[in-house]
């Protein structure tokens, strides 16, 4: 299952160079904090994209749903935006309350060295 995912992942960046994407933007996603490869409750593939700072803001929310975009465009798959932090800037709320990205707040414990 893990060589799939690879070969998956191999494929994604393939496209990536191949279509209309411009350098920043590859730079951009390819910087991006977490991608994950999930099961929606239906058991359908789907992707999650995070990105996680210590206040969540306006930035991290734009990117978060950016590259879930990019995940949809490339895989034809679901994909969700997740912002994620100690705190989350007053000015994502409505972003947040729309749906187009979800809030995860961390706890001081989450960011301890184990």
């Amino acid at each position: 299952q893990y060589t799939a995912f690879v070969n998956k992942c191999q494929q994604f960046i393939y496209k990536t160079f191949t279509l209309s994407f411009t350098p920043t933007m590859r730079r951009s996603f390819y910087s991006a904090d977490l991608i994950m490869e999930a099961a929606g409750q239906d058991g359908e593939t789907c992707y999650i994209a995070v990105e996680i700072s210590f206040t969540a803001n306006g930035r991290d929310t734009r990117r978060a749903i950016r590259n879930a975009m990019f995940l949809t465009r490339f895989t034809g798959k679901r994909a969700y935006a997740v912002v994620a932090g100690m705190y989350k800037d007053n000015r994502i709320q409505s972003t947040i309350e729309s749906g187009d990205v979800f809030w995860f707040q961390l706890d001081a414990e989450d960011l301890e060295v184990e």
